[in-house]
């Protein structure tokens, strides 16, 4: 079940290539951009345990917001343990979700491709 090597390097490019380019956008868009305006207030309410509350204008389903928050909520204790004071539900570590959920994807369509297709060696 272990993930070979080739597969791990790729995953940590996708990461660290993914990073550098959040960081660029967050540099040059350090607020909500395009979409984000309806999203990240949405993902923000989750994170104050707000989810009665719901923006009209959003067709996206709640179980990125939620998974969202528990990321968040994850990572909080994190926080707590090095005495830090991050804002995990920011506009940067709500866009960082996404690297994770990229790099998760990618580690998912490896393990799919394997199953159904002879495995890629």
């Amino acid at each position: 079940m272990a993930l070979p090597m080739e597969i791990v390097m790729l995953a940590c490019c996708l990461f660290s290539v993914s990073f550098a380019v959040l960081l660029m956008m967050n540099s040059a868009h350090s607020m909500s951009y395009m979409d984000e305006i309806f999203h990240i207030p949405q993902a923000q309410r989750y994170c104050r345990y707000n989810f009665h509350e719901w923006d009209s204008m959003i067709t996206t389903l709640p179980g990125m917001y939620l998974a969202s928050f528990l990321i968040a909520r994850v990572t909080v204790w994190i926080n707590y343990l090095a005495m830090g004071s991050i804002d995990f539900c920011s506009v940067l570590w709500l866009r960082f979700h996404n690297l994770i959920y990229a790099t998760g994807n990618f580690i998912v369509m490896y393990k799919l491709l394997e199953k159904f297709h002879c495995p890629l060696k």
